[in-house]
């Protein structure tokens, strides 16, 4: 499997090293002890590290280069070795609409835009024109320990005040689904059915509740902040966001407006989306297991130990 070494990768090579029936080969650009050195900007490295493997799990992704051109090399060296399954971790990010039940066979976002959206549509197509038996999982918020966006960013936001309870701003549809339970879908798709497959939580809430819930885990109060604030926040944070891509070194002395939520994560906040997950459960036989605020608690757990 690539990108064995990241916060999902992880959690299903552990998961799946756990079994004791299967032989799990993590592979990273940096090999792992005991994995194999997999680069997918490098052809050379994927013969190896593919040889012998009944399925690959693809996890890695990286720039546009690394997730549609990667994946294409991916495919054909699983092609090549014989590999009988193709597994790969996708985003409901490819959904073209932002509004209303978005079933797997909504319509996808172009291969040929800017941005993670247009490149994850296109590995995805990739994978169909692979001619290789192929598995799309597309998960939503990806949550719990690890998580450096959903748990990190967001945790170091309610302690600065930048996000929390947003009233209009914040009643969008968010849909959590725990690192474990993408763990568990992606070990049904080497034995369900091919095809694509939504990878959810069991119910959406808002992400005023999401913030409320975190913030308790963490032992705070959710902040309170009117839409305008956030939306003026957003505009204050541009030119402070713009020295930070120009100058990196000096995030860490800027003032903590810097992370306050862009335009686009504002959007993203007040969509009333959801993504059906009964055809994983029919396909897969999956549904998800752990709950939203135990994934608080382990979140809220990991950032008191970092």
């Amino acid at each position: 499997m690539t990108g064995a070494s990241g916060f999902i990768g992880g959690a299903i090579a552990r998961r799946l090293g756990a079994r004791g029936d299967m032989a799990v080969r993590a592979a990273s650009r940096r090999a792992l002890p005991g994995g194999a050195r997999l680069d997918l900007t490098d052809p050379a490295t994927l013969p190896p590290a593919l040889a012998g493997v009944d399925a690959v799990i693809h996890c890695a992704v990286g720039d546009a280069a690394t997730t549609i051109a990667g994946t294409r090399h991916l495919l054909a060296a699983a092609r090549a070795a014989g590999v009988r399954r193709f597994v790969h971790l996708s985003s409901v990010s490819v959904y073209a609409a932002t509004e209303g039940a978005l079933a797997e066979d909504s319509p996808r976002v172009t291969s040929e835009g800017a941005g993670y959206a247009h490149w994850k549509a296109a590995a995805e197509r990739e994978c169909e024109a692979a001619g290789i038996e192929t598995v799309l999982l597309r998960p939503a918020i990806v949550h719990g320990a690890g998580s450096v966006l959903w748990v990190g960013k967001m945790g170091a936001r309610l302690r600065h005040g930048l996000v929390g309870e947003m009233g209009a701003a914040g009643e969008g549809w968010c849909n959590p689904v725990h690192v474990e339970d993408v763990a568990a879908a992606a070990e049904a798709a080497l034995t369900g059915r091919p095809g694509a497959y939504n990878i959810s939580g069991a119910a959406p809430l808002t992400w005023n509740a999401y913030f409320a819930g975190l913030a308790a885990a963490m032992g705070l109060e959710a902040p309170r902040l009117s839409p305008a604030r956030v939306a003026r926040n957003a505009w204050l944070s541009l030119p402070l966001k713009a020295l930070a891509r120009a100058a990196p070194a000096l995030r860490p002395r800027l003032p903590a407006l810097v992370e306050a939520p862009a335009r686009g994560e504002l959007a993203l906040f007040r969509q009333r989306v959801t993504y059906p997950i009964e055809a994983a459960a029919e396909g897969l036989g999956w549904h998800p297991a752990i709950s939203v605020a135990q994934g608080w608690a382990e979140g809220a757990a990991w950032l008191r130990a970092a």
